[in-house]
C-alpha cells in the first residue's frame, strides 16, 4: 500500500515544483521587463542640462527654487491649479505670436515637435508626455516668455496683454523665467522668432536685444557694466559652436566671459536703484572666476573640502582684516601691498535686493548639477558666493564692506545680510582653485604679521585725524624736552 502510494507523492511534488517555477519565471520576466523599460527611461544623455535641484539643496530654502506664479517646461507642468492664472495669460501671449506668424497653433506646434528628440535631451528626467503634448506645452512657454520680454518696456502694452500692474508681481515672473527647474532649451525660442520671417541672425539679435533691456540680464546683482552687449555675446556663442543652452545657461556664460575678460578693469561702476527697471548697473563685476589666461588675476575661493590643499588658509574675516589695516575697495579681485602695514583687497560689487538670493541660489544650483562635467573654473558664482561667504560672519563684517561699498544694501539689515551669505553655501561643494590661494595666502600672510597689524593700529589709534597727530608730535616734544633738560641738569 505504501508502495502504491509513492508514485502520487512524487507527482505531488512535480506539480509544486512546477507551480514554483512557473512563478518564479513570472516573477522574473516582470522584473526584466521593468529593467529594460527603466533603462530605456533613464538613459542620461551628455547634453542634459536642465535639472531637478537636489533635495539637500532644496531643503536649504524650497521658495527660492519652486516656481511661484508661473510653470515652464514639463517638471512643475501638473500642477495647474497653482498655475491656472497664469496659464490663461499664455493662451493670451500665443495668440498675440499666431497672429503676427499667421499660423493656427498646430502648425507652431508640429514645427516645435521636430525638434522632439533634441529637447528630452536637455532634462534630467524623462519626460512622460507624448510629443503633441509636450510640443504644445513648450509652445504655450516659449510664447509667454518672448511675450513677456517684448512687452516689458512698454507698460500700456504689457498691462494690456498680461494684465499685469504690480512691480511685485513683475518680478516674481522675472525670477520663476530663471529658475533652474524653470528652463526650456533656448533654441525653441530663436526657432519660434525665425517662424516670423526672420533670418538666423535677425532671429537671435532680436532675442538677445529684448534681454537686454531686462535687468537681470545685463548682471544683476551685479553693478557693472557689461564690457561686451548681450548681443554680441549671444552671436559670438552661436559662432563658436557653443550656443547657451537656456537663459540660466546664457546669463551664467556672459558673467564668465566678464570676469575673465581682460579688458573686465575697464568696465565702470555706477549707482542705480533696485528695481528691476533699473537700465544702470547690473553686470558683473570682476569678482571672482579662474581665468584660463596666465596673467587673469586669481579668482575663486578654497573651501573647507578634505580634498583642499594644506595650505590653504581660509581668510580671515572683514572686520578682522579692517582692523589690521587692510582697506577695501570695488574692482578685480586682487590685493595690493602697501609700505609700513598697509595693503589693499579689491572685491566685486553687488547689489542686495529682494531678489539677489533667488537669482544667486539657482546659478549656484544649476554649476552644482553641471559640476561633474565642468572643470572647477567654471562655476563661477559658487566661488565668488563663497568669497564672500568667508569674508562675512557677522553685521559688523557687512558694515565694514558696506562703508567701502563694495556691498550696496536697497533691503535687508546687516544682520539679515550676513545670514544670507552664510546659508548660500549650504550643501553646495566647492572644490579649491589654487590662483583664489595666491590672494588669500597673501591676504592671510599679511594679516599674521605682527609689526605690520601693530604699524596700522599705531597709525589708526594716533595718525588718522590731524588732531591725533598733533598730539602724538606734542607729546613727542615734550617727552624730548624734558630728556635734554634732565641731561642738562644732570650735567
Amino acid at each position: 500500500m505504501s508502495e502504491a502510494h509513492i508514485p502520487c507523492m512524487e507527482i505531488h511534488i512535480d506539480r509544486d515544483q512546477t507551480q514554483y517555477n512557473a512563478s518564479t519565471e513570472s516573477w522574473v520576466t516582470e522584473v526584466k521587463d521593468k529593467l529594460d523599460y527603466s533603462h530605456e527611461m533613464w538613459q542620461v544623455s551628455k547634453k542634459v542640462c536642465i535639472y531637478r535641484v537636489p533635495e539637500p539643496i532644496m531643503n536649504s530654502n524650497r521658495e527660492a527654487y519652486v516656481p511661484l506664479v508661473v510653470s515652464f517646461g514639463p517638471y512643475h507642468h501638473n500642477n495647474n491649479n497653482k498655475f491656472s492664472r497664469m496659464n490663461q495669460r499664455k493662451l493670451v501671449a500665443v495668440h498675440r505670436k499666431l497672429s503676427r506668424l499667421n499660423i493656427d497653433v498646430s502648425t507652431l506646434a508640429a514645427e516645435i515637435q521636430k525638434l522632439e528628440s533634441k529637447i528630452r535631451e536637455f532634462y534630467e528626467e524623462p519626460i512622460e508626455m507624448s510629443g503633441q503634448a509636450l510640443s504644445l506645452m513648450l509652445t504655450l512657454d516659449a510664447c509667454f516668455i518672448l511675450e513677456f520680454f517684448k512687452k516689458k518696456n512698454n507698460p500700456d502694452s504689457f498691462s494690456l496683454v498680461f494684465q499685469l500692474k504690480s512691480k511685485a508681481m513683475f518680478d516674481a515672473i522675472l525670477n520663476d523665467i530663471i529658475k533652474l527647474e524653470n528652463q526650456i532649451p533656448l533654441f525653441i525660442l530663436i526657432k519660434i522668432l525665425r517662424l516670423e520671417g526672420k533670418t538666423w541672425d535677425h532671429a537671435t539679435t532680436e532675442l538677445a536685444t529684448m534681454l537686454s533691456k531686462c535687468s537681470v540680464f545685463r548682471g544683476f546683482p551685479f553693478i557693472v557694466q557689461w564690457a561686451v552687449p548681450v548681443e554680441l555675446k549671444l552671436k559670438e556663442y552661436m559662432m563658436d559652436g557653443r550656443p547657451p543652452h537656456h537663459l540660466l545657461d546664457l546669463y551664467r556664460m556672459m558673467i564668465k566671459d566678464h570676469l575673465t575678460n581682460s579688458n573686465a578693469e575697464k568696465t565702470h561702476y555706477c549707482g542705480g536703484t533696485s528695481n528691476s527697471n533699473n537700465q544702470c548697473s547690473v553686470n558683473i563685476p570682476p569678482n571672482c572666476t579662474p581665468t584660463p589666461k596666465a596673467e587673469s588675476p586669481p579668482n575663486c575661493i578654497p573651501t573647507p573640502k578634505a580634498e583642499s590643499p594644506p595650505d590653504c588658509t581660509p581668510i580671515p574675516k572683514a572686520e578682522l582684516l579692517h582692523k589690521a589695516g587692510i582697506k577695501f575697495k570695488t574692482g578685480q579681485l586682487r590685493f595690493a601691498k602697501r609700505r609700513f602695514g598697509n595693503g589693499t583687497l579689491y572685491l566685486p560689487q553687488i547689489l542686495i535686493e529682494d531678489n539677489t538670493e533667488i537669482r544667486l541660489r539657482n546659478l549656484m544650483a544649476y554649476e552644482d548639477c553641471q559640476s561633474w562635467s565642468w572643470p572647477s573654473e567654471d562655476t563661477v558664482i559658487s566661488h565668488f558666493v563663497a568669497l564672500f561667504d568667508d569674508l562675512i560672519d557677522s553685521d559688523k563684517d557687512v558694515s565694514v564692506l558696506i562703508k567701502a561699498q563694495v556691498i550696496q544694501k536697497y533691503v535687508g539689515s546687516d544682520e539679515e545680510i550676513a545670514r544670507m551669505f552664510n546659508r548660500l553655501c549650504h550643501q553646495i561643494g566647492i572644490d579649491s582653485i589654487e590662483k583664489i590661494e595666491v590672494v588669500m595666502k597673501e591676504v592671510t600672510d599679511h594679516y599674521q604679521s605682527k609689526w605690520k597689524v601693530w604699524m596700522s593700529q599705531f597709525k589708526e589709534e594716533h595718525c588718522s585725524k590731524p588732531w591725533k597727530f598733533l598730539s602724538l608730535v606734542a607729546a613727542i616734544l615734550i617727552l624730548g624736552m624734558a630728556i635734554v633738560q634732565t641731561v642738562f641738569s644732570v650735567k
